[in-house]
């Protein structure tokens, strides 16, 4: 009687810890592809700022010194961007170790059932 019992706690927390499992992947593939998204923007942030640069150097003085502001403003752009980048990064490394652990999880009350 206490096996059976032990064998619904076990089915039971099994099934939790699928749950969790999945929510964690789900979590993950959307932190990835929030990810790209923001890798994506960095890399066209990097381009304008790079093709700014040597628009800068065709112009007049006036325009340079505009440009150059420009160009600051966006370098500081791109770093806010490149810091969320690797916030993002972690956070999405974090979610995939929480996805591992809850499959583990899983596994090992899967392994009580049997």
């Amino acid at each position: 009687k206490k096996a059976k019992k032990d064998k619904e706690v076990a089915a039971k927390n099994a099934k939790i810890a699928a749950e969790k499992r999945k929510k964690f992947e789900a979590d993950a593939k959307a932190k990835a592809a929030e990810l790209k998204k923001l890798e994506a923007t960095a890399a066209k942030l990097e381009k304008q700022t790079a093709e700014r640069i040597e628009k800068a150097k065709k112009v007049s003085r006036e325009q340079t010194e505009a440009a150059a502001k420009l160009q600051e403003q966006q370098i500081k752009d791109l770093a806010k961007l490149k810091e969320a980048q690797a916030k993002l990064a972690a956070d999405a490394a974090k979610v995939a170790g929480d996805a591992k652990a809850a499959a583990e999880a899983e596994a090992a009350q899967k392994a009580l059932v049997k």
